[in-house]
């Protein structure tokens, strides 16, 4: 029996294991990596956006102010009264 073709298909067979070994890790280091920065990235737009509504839950309140204070100063036209 030749051992040589034996010896020479394990080893290939090792460093293709490896490789794809090697390879999956490298993978999911760089998805785990992608995901975080994602995460970082919908933080800000979060933060982003609550900003932004309480600013416009600011100019709501001071419009609705400024008509109750229209309604309250206006007078009647001249044909009503």
């Amino acid at each position: 029996m030749q051992w040589e073709p034996i010896i020479a298909a394990s080893i290939t067979g090792l460093l293709a294991f490896a490789a794809v070994v090697w390879q999956s890790r490298k993978t999911r280091r760089i998805n785990t990596d992608e995901h975080s920065q994602n995460s970082r990235k919908l933080d800000r737009i979060e933060k982003k956006v609550d900003d932004t509504a309480q600013r416009v839950e600011t100019v709501s309140d001071r419009l609705d102010d400024h008509i109750v204070l229209h309604r309250m100063t206006t007078r009647k036209p001249w044909w009503r009264r």
